[in-house]
């Protein structure tokens, strides 16, 4: 993040008005949780209203965020993308009928279109969710969290050997992805020994801290606390 920024500010010393040097310099901003620069640019800062872990949703201000994506809804109702996000940030906002719905409607948007259209955006959507969510748990660690929800807990258990293995073998497994299993687990010393690893990549994922609902077991803990304080976020 520091190189990119480092490339950005020279960019925008040449020219300052080249928007894709200032949009990238505002996205690194974002994920090195300057959260000073964003609220001093506002709204017209691209951090600012950003899907998955923006400044509001990191500020735990949900309802801005979606009051935001309804305004843009109005003016692109059959928007793919912007119904897709739309529905994260309702599952943020603990409306889970209504993200359900969303979900719902974004599949019958993209269905509806002819086949040459629907797949690429099916591609597209995929990539962007991808790029925008690079650090964030993938689906092997989801499962692992479902399994631990649902009562499931060899299957959880099971996931956990596997990824804790794949560590000990000098693969990458993502931290934030372990806290997630441990949590449906309900082992909190555990969970808060990989939500400080996350913390130390500064993972994506944290940014949606103060409002995903996975987090909702840990937050009458004082690690909790510590690490809102830490990250420099509203306690």
């Amino acid at each position: 993040v520091e190189k990119a920024t480092e490339m950005y500010l020279k960019a925008l010393q040449i020219d300052n008005t080249l928007r894709a040097a200032k949009g990238g310099m505002e996205l690194a901003e974002l994920e090195s949780w300057n959260w000073e620069a964003i609220e001093k640019a506002g709204p017209l800062h691209l951090g600012y209203h950003f899907f998955h872990g923006g400044y509001l949703i990191a500020m735990g201000r949900v309802d801005e965020q979606l009051a935001f994506e309804n305004r843009g809804l109005a003016f692109q109702p059959h928007n793919p993308g912007l119904n897709f996000f739309h529905g994260e940030t309702l599952f943020l906002a603990r409306q889970y009928d209504a993200a359900i719905a969303q979900y719902q409607k974004t599949l019958d948007i993209v269905s509806g279109l002819p086949p040459e259209y629907s797949g690429a955006l099916v591609n597209w959507i995929h990539s962007k969710a991808k790029d925008l969510t690079e650090d964030l748990p993938p689906a092997w660690e989801d499962l692992g969290y479902a399994y631990a929800k649902s009562g499931q807990r060899d299957e959880a258990t099971r996931i956990l050997d596997q990824l804790q293995e794949r560590a000990k073998r000098g693969e990458y497994v993502l931290p934030l992805g372990i806290a997630w299993i441990y949590i449906g687990l309900g082992d909190k010393d555990q969970a808060f020994v990989w939500l400080y690893k996350s913390f130390e990549e500064r993972s994506d994922g944290l940014r949606e801290i103060k409002t995903n609902p996975i987090y909702d077991p840990l937050r009458s803990d004082p690690r909790f606390t510590d690490l809102l304080k830490r990250m420099r976020l509203p306690t």
